[in-house]
């Protein structure tokens, strides 16, 4: 590039376009600044450089400070439909493309290493997400101020390099591999065949998971590629994009990585789609519909014949509702006592259609609203005077708010009705069921079971629960406050004489008894053999593809010492071999685990079911660990020294941000220790 040439860029670069900064309170010490520059590219500047530190800092402690990106693209799943889908496989390729300038960096030869950008991101411990809305898509990340830059660099990189054809078969099954993976929570088959509502050609209706099978089955590498070049040319064009950084550094400093990075984003200035504009605010909307949620839970069969009453109430509160001006969009749920003659391709669920009677549609029209209907009354504790106020003569030296706590409880039984507890036991269930069907979390729970003498798994509990009924429940709450052991943690602008004289108030208002000796569960836990143990099971969610193998290594009881050893272990393998393993499976996990005061270390692998045994991936952890051998051989006594400030400083983290989670372990620990005396029982398995 000549001379000339040079000095024609540099102008171009300094003609950024400053934006009305936003409107922030007198106590935000922030400073923002929003530019835009010559290709559209909209950015938000925020700088809390000058925020004053919640804590004592380090010398060190800017390089470890943590900087937020986020990039909002107008393009969504209702801009892709004559190939329904493509724009959430357009966000996957962002997650999965490589950028040149990386593979010069580092010496990576596999041809499945693709996720470059996230890599990178993952080995300095920060962390991406991404979201493909109706008309919107996400990209989140985060990472340390001192390698701001260079990530900004490499996610430039994919917004202005051509997309590559290289690797794209296996890219593609991966990716569609995890689309195919589908989450049977009551909530997301609910919003699945609510799409079907919708009128035939209505993006809402085009778009659906279905779009993702019609793509895997009908779809060739060649024209998918091909929709995907003119998807990204058509919508991701610069001037179509919004970007906010946040980062302890100067506005000037991050105006010169956003100009520097985002500078030769492409753009074509083409306007977006045309869709109609809808500025109502709502639990969700578009800008051509908005969708409000009216449930009315139903819990047993019997009451199904009610459903025209049901319906019929529904109705009288919207009509309520529209005579003050607002506009509500319901749907009601799916029972299982109906034919149910349909099956949505996605998640299998089964499903019917039945058309409203005419009649019944008339009728709700015109049904008046019913007496003990009326909206929120207004709120009189709403402030409007912020101005400060005098303090009574006479304010209660008891704290008011754990005084109710503690007459509610002995309250309890009275105040128990059948419709609140079916209410609760339902959406118990449907925890528990959404817990188990997950394979992670699965895993996780029956590890617990086979370790602790004692432990109930979410299979278990939500087994329990099906039995129990609302008698049942009644007598157990009668007599649930009588024998209690009460833990406390007092945090707070509270002298120690008064933390004690409020507890013992407390428990005067609960008037209950200590537990007996025979009623304190003592923490069994089971001594691992010699050797190598299994426990397999099937998959509870059928319709998950995923395998999961976790292998588990007990080490000893508890210590300082042990415990930071395992740590250093874990941090080390995180960091080693995190980008290798994502290359063959969807993710590697190592992290430490106590275990009832028995410190040991897991290592998981999740990975397609169709493309690996579990005895293939028992093996690559065993390989993983005989090479981590070998890496730890081969450390630096440097190396070795930033791992262990790593470790520092997420301690720091954790202080700051989870100060009382980290007292109430204290408590639950002094627990564990002082009332069992130390004594953990093993048991050979």
């Amino acid at each position: 590039m000549s001379e000339m040439q040079f000095v024609v860029e540099d102008e171009k670069r300094n003609r950024v376009e400053y934006l009305e900064p936003p409107i922030k309170s007198e106590n935000d010490e922030q400073e923002y600044r929003a530019i835009r520059l010559p290709n559209g590219f909209t950015a938000l500047l925020i700088s809390n450089e000058h925020s004053k530190p919640c804590t004592s800092q380090d010398s060190d402690k800017k390089d470890e400070e943590v900087a937020h990106c986020c990039l909002c693209v107008g393009a969504g799943c209702f801009n892709s439909l004559i190939t329904p889908g493509i724009a959430c496989y357009f966000e996957k390729l962002l997650e999965y493309t490589e950028s040149e300038n990386y593979l010069e960096c580092v010496q990576i030869l596999s041809y499945l290493q693709y996720n470059n950008f996230d890599a990178f991101i993952s080995k300095y411990d920060g962390f991406t997400y991404a979201s493909t809305e109706c008309e919107h898509t996400i990209f989140y990340f985060q990472i340390k101020n001192k390698y701001l830059l260079s990530a900004l660099d490499r996610f430039a990189a994919i917004l202005i390099k051509p997309l590559k054809k290289d690797n794209f078969k296996q890219w593609r099954e991966e990716v569609e591999a995890e689309l195919r993976i589908v989450s049977s929570s009551y909530r997301n088959r609910i919003e699945q065949l609510f799409s079907f509502f919708a009128l035939p050609g209505h993006p809402a209706n085009m778009f659906s998971k279905d779009s993702f099978m019609q793509l895997y089955h009908r779809v060739d590498d060649n024209i998918l590629f091909e929709e995907m070049v003119k998807f990204k040319i058509r919508h991701y064009s610069a001037h179509r994009i919004k970007f906010v950084i946040q980062a302890k550094l100067p506005l000037d400093t991050l105006k010169n990585n956003v100009i520097k990075c985002f500078f030769n984003v492409p753009s074509n200035w083409l306007p977006p789609d045309n869709m109609r504009n809808n500025n109502k605010s709502s639990f969700m909307h578009t800008s051509m519909y908005t969708l409000l949620n009216l449930t009315i839970t139903i819990f047993s069969y019997d009451e199904l014949q009610y459903l025209e009453e049901f319906l019929n109430v529904i109705f009288s509160f919207i009509n309520l509702l529209k005579k003050e001006d607002h506009i509500m969009i319901f749907y009601h749920k799916d029972f299982n006592c109906l034919k149910l003659n349909k099956v949505e391709n996605w998640s299998e669920a089964k499903y019917t259609k039945v058309d409203i009677p005419r009649e019944c549609i008339e009728r709700w029209k015109s049904i008046q609203p019913l007496p003990e209907f009326h909206l929120p009354l207004p709120n009189i504790f709403l402030p409007s005077d912020f101005s400060l106020i005098s303090i009574p003569a006479k304010v209660p030296k008891y704290p008011l708010l754990l005084k109710t706590i503690a007459e509610y409880m002995v309250a309890y039984p009275p105040l128990l009705f059948k419709d609140l507890f079916e209410i609760i036991k339902v959406q118990g269930l449907k925890m528990y069921y959404d817990e188990f069907i997950n394979p992670v979390k699965l895993v996780s729970q029956v590890k617990l079971t086979i370790f602790k003498l004692v432990q109930h798994s979410h299979v278990d509990k939500h087994t329990a629960l099906c039995s129990i009924n609302f008698k049942e429940f009644k007598d157990f709450a009668k007599f649930f406050t009588q024998y209690l052991y009460i833990q406390c943690l007092i945090e707070g602008n509270m002298t120690e004489n008064d933390a004690i004289r409020n507890t013992e108030q407390f428990l005067k208002k609960m008037k209950c008894y200590p537990l007996t000796n025979n009623t304190l569960l003592q923490m069994r836990v089971i001594q691992i053999p010699l050797g190598t143990s299994y426990c397999k099971l099937k998959m509870v969610n059928k319709s998950n593809s995923k395998s999961v193998v976790t292998n588990y290594y007990q080490a000893d009881v508890t210590s300082i010492k042990l415990s930071v050893l395992i740590e250093l272990i874990v941090v080390i393998h995180n960091r080693r071999f995190d980008i290798r393993a994502d290359l063959e499976f969807e993710y590697v996990l190592c992290d430490i685990k106590n275990i009832n005061g028995i410190l040991g270390y897991f290592i998981t692998i999740c990975a397609e079911a169709d493309k690996y045994t579990t005895e293939y991936m028992d093996q690559s952890i065993e390989k993983y660990l005989t090479l981590f051998k070998e890496i730890l051989k081969d450390i630096s006594e440097e190396e070795f020294n930033n791992y262990k400030e790593s470790i520092k400083q997420s301690w720091h983290i954790y202080d700051v941000y989870k100060k009382d989670g980290r007292n109430w372990n204290e408590i639950f620990i002094h627990l564990m220790f002082i009332i069992i005396m130390y004594k953990i029982l093993f048991f050979k398995a």
